[in-house]
């Protein structure tokens, strides 16, 4: 059972959309997020609970820098870590990352139109191109509907071997409309380069025919770039 399916039943099918959108941020934190939204951000889901579920629900109003959802058995399904220094880390369904909320370099990035696919801070077209080189990948790119997971383990290979480190893989739930019970969970590769996380997510593309037309291609982005591109799409 995905995370989704497990948190959905904590509220009523009229609040389920408002609590998707909700978890949705807390997954993906915008430039400029502080203690005090994260702390916002649970409450709400607090109040759109059922009642007596809402106990499930730890905000960190207390001063705690640990916010979290639980299970009926007290097993945690999502969980956000907060540290001095900025660090913002979520941890769903087995999957961790970690945000550095700095308002030194974030600050406005989440209001960009992200409107190429391929990032200019690295060589991300002579990347994508060598990826094309491997035909069971090319395949893929070409056929990206319900490939993101088998692209996981050789995309992170290719990466490893172009030096990047802290290689991980990051989540995101995608619905086509408010209506829809159980979204779609998309997966994309994030590494770190010179000090910075970009994200390859060479099946994107599957969702332009879904009323996502600014996804029209395999993105190699910031993960910044990365985040803004889902937000316009």
């Amino acid at each position: 059972m995905s995370s989704w399916e497990k948190m959905k039943e904590f509220f009523c099918s009229t609040h389920q959309t408002e609590a998707l959108e909700c978890i949705w941020t807390i997954c993906h934190p915008p430039a400029g997020t502080t203690r005090e939204d994260v702390v916002s951000r649970f409450e709400l889901l607090r109040t759109l609970a059922y009642d007596g579920w809402e106990e499930n629900i730890h905000s960190g109003l207390h001063g705690e820098n640990y916010f979290c959802i639980l299970d009926e058995d007290s097993q945690e399904i999502l969980s956000v870590t907060l540290d001095d220094v900025g660090n913002y880390t979520v941890n769903c369904q087995g999957y961790s990352e970690t945000h550095h909320l700095t308002m030194a370099t974030e600050p406005g990035v989440e209001r960009t139109d992200i409107t190429y696919n391929l990032t200019s801070d690295i060589d991300a077209a002579a990347y994508l191109e060598e990826l094309k080189q491997n035909p069971i990948i090319n395949n893929k790119i070409m056929n990206p509907v319900g490939q993101c997971e088998s692209l996981m383990t050789p995309v992170s290979n290719f990466m490893n071997e172009k030096g990047f480190d802290n290689i991980r893989y990051r989540g995101i739930f995608i619905w086509d409309k408010p209506t829809e019970e159980i979204p779609t969970n998309h997966f994309a590769v994030v590494g770190n380069k010179e000090g910075k996380d970009y994200v390859f997510d060479v099946s994107a593309h599957q969702f332009e025919n879904r009323g996502m037309s600014n996804l029209n291609g395999p993105l190699i982005l910031s993960a910044d770039e990365w985040v803004c591109k889902y937000r316009m799409a």
